[in-house]
């Protein structure tokens, strides 16, 4: 990178990382929203007083199956279910699977929400999948070398929180078809998980984000809930109950069965 004006200290070695979503292959006549875009790690490494630029798609499971045929091969959540042909897209989706055309038991995530660092690995997230440890070589390249992997998970939040005086992560997962539908874990500094919280929601809200504090796990329950019959109204599964009020679940972050026994 030229530096047109000013100079970096000599001091400052390290990099900036942040990702985002590109898409590298589209369907045709598929609607396109941004959020189904494939994850691409950007990166700025200084050192020296230089600066280099180096971006690469995370090499999820699902970028890799539909880059070995040069076609996509999995379901746009936000492109592609929504308008009259939804449900026949969810359907080939289905069949797809069934016969061994896409395998989502790798992974169907894009790896495009955010970049978080824990237990000595650089981490990129999405809502649907495992995190991705990626790598950042001596010459600035950017190398996905494998997923995150916790016992009994399939998808993690793409903002987990973490403790600066524990070092644990905090997270939640999505646990459909199986109620309650989301569920928060930590992990300790070195990579232990404990077990799960389940978080008392009677329905399934669309959820991002959540908070952490000294004490408890905030957990948020909005208006904004998933509806899968909106998909034969053409519309996207999701639907605004202006009829719920919204709520804050607040969990104690230490309220597991074999910690707490009279937790509530």
């Amino acid at each position: 990178c030229n530096i047109i004006r000013g100079h970096l200290p000599k001091d400052l070695n390290g990099a900036y990382l942040r990702n985002g979503p590109n898409a590298s292959l589209l369907h045709r006549g598929e609607g396109f929203h941004l959020f189904d875009g494939d994850g691409m790690i950007h990166s700025i490494m200084m050192r020296n007083g230089s600066a280099s630029y180096c971006s690469r798609f995370v090499q999820t499971s699902r970028f890799r199956q539909e880059q070995a045929v040069g076609r996509p091969l999995f379901l746009k959540f936000f492109g592609g279910m929504n308008g009259p042909t939804g449900v026949a897209r969810v359907l080939i989706s289905g069949l797809r699977a069934t016969f061994g055309l896409v395998d989502f038991t790798r992974g169907f995530g894009l790896s495009n929400t955010n970049v978080a660092f824990f237990n000595g690995h650089v981490l990129s997230l999405s809502e649907e999948d495992m995190p991705y440890i990626v790598k950042i070589t001596e010459d600035g390249d950017i190398v996905t070398l494998r997923q995150f992997k916790l016992p009994s998970k399939s998808n993690m939040c793409a903002h987990p929180k973490f403790d600066p005086i524990s070092g644990e992560m905090y997270a939640f997962s999505l646990n459909l078809p199986f109620f309650p539908p989301f569920s928060v874990f930590r992990v300790s500094a070195d990579g232990v998980k404990s077990a799960d919280i389940p978080v008392p929601l009677l329905d399934v809200p669309l959820v991002h984000d959540f908070a952490l504090t000294r004490r408890f796990i905030i957990f948020p329950d909005n208006q904004l809930a998933m509806r899968p019959t909106e998909l034969a109204k053409g519309e996207m599964p999701l639907a605004c109950d202006l009829n719920k009020t919204p709520r804050f679940c607040l969990l104690p972050r230490y309220a597991l069965p074999e910690e707490s026994s009279d937790s509530k």
